[in-house]
């Protein structure tokens, strides 16, 4: 995405969003990991999620990679994943077929430390009305919402 500084966003009563930057972006590499050690800093009970997106049928390496960085570097003992974006077929292909959405999320699986615990994994398909908009703001689903 385009978050380039954290983000925060009430979205419940007891709920806070906080969004960081990602680590992609060589530029910005450095502030977006200052960015999140703030956003672990922060005060409160922490629900740990990665928004990943789908190349090609794959996750996309630099995502794995952020995956990786992050756990190695903090003490995060568990932690879920949004796979975002998902285009239609790839989505039909994972909808009730346990085997094909394991067989996407063992490349992050391999690369996460042993004391870091895969808890949940959340898929949402691609939405034509925000492809390639900037500052949209997106109504969540409920079960996403109920998710984070």
């Amino acid at each position: 995405g385009l978050t380039t500084l954290l983000q925060k966003e009430k979205i419940s009563t007891q709920k806070i969003l906080v969004d960081t930057p990602g680590l992609s972006d060589v530029k910005f590499r450095a502030l977006a990991a200052e960015e999140i050690t703030l956003a672990l800093k922060q005060n409160g009970l922490y629900h740990i999620f990665f928004v990943l997106t789908i190349e090609a049928g794959r996750l996309r390496p630099v995502d794995i990679t952020t995956v990786r960085t992050v756990l190695e570097a903090a003490p995060i003992t568990s932690f879920s994943v949004i796979i975002n974006k998902i285009p239609s077929k790839t989505a039909n292909k994972l909808r009730g077929h346990p085997e094909h959405q394991n067989d996407l999320l063992s490349a992050v699986l391999q690369q996460t430390p042993k004391r870091a615990t895969l808890q949940g994994v959340f898929y949402v398909d691609s939405c034509q009305d925000l492809v390639d908009e900037d500052d949209i703001v997106w109504d969540l689903p409920k079960k996403l919402e109920e998710f984070i």
